[in-house]
């Protein structure tokens, strides 16, 4: 366990050193930036209605094509893309169960576990 303990202080090192670099890096980047900053600003304000109007257009069919595939009930296929309908998934009240277990012991016998895993967390 001490390998592991020293592995996530090595780990922490290394995504600290990470971040130190992003922050340099992104400091060159925009001292480079300031001189043509005005004229970026103003390229993406020319730009910025037709991107508003086309993402409203491809929200709106979005949405469209997705609840004539869910009226459907399979996935309909274009050239492109293809809207990927899914049954509904089924769920279970894991806390009921296990209560209605311990007076039917008898339903464990379809209780599945599946393997642990690990996630890599800050420590607060």
């Amino acid at each position: 366990m001490d390998k592991t303990i020293a592995s996530l202080d090595k780990l922490h090192e290394l995504q600290v050193e990470r971040e130190r670099l992003q922050v340099r890096e992104t400091a060159r980047i925009d001292e480079l930036l300031i001189d043509v900053a005005p004229e970026i600003d103003a390229i993406r304000d020319d730009y910025a209605p037709q991107f508003e109007s086309i993402d409203a257009e491809i929200a709106a069919l979005q949405k469209e094509i997705k609840n004539d595939a869910l009226g459907f009930g399979w996935t309909v296929r274009g050239k492109f893309l293809m809207a990927v309908w899914s049954k509904p998934r089924v769920t279970w009240d894991s806390k009921g169960l296990f209560g209605y277990m311990v007076a039917h012991p008898e339903i464990e016998a379809f209780k599945m576990v599946g393997k642990p895993s690990v996630s890599i967390r800050k420590v607060k």
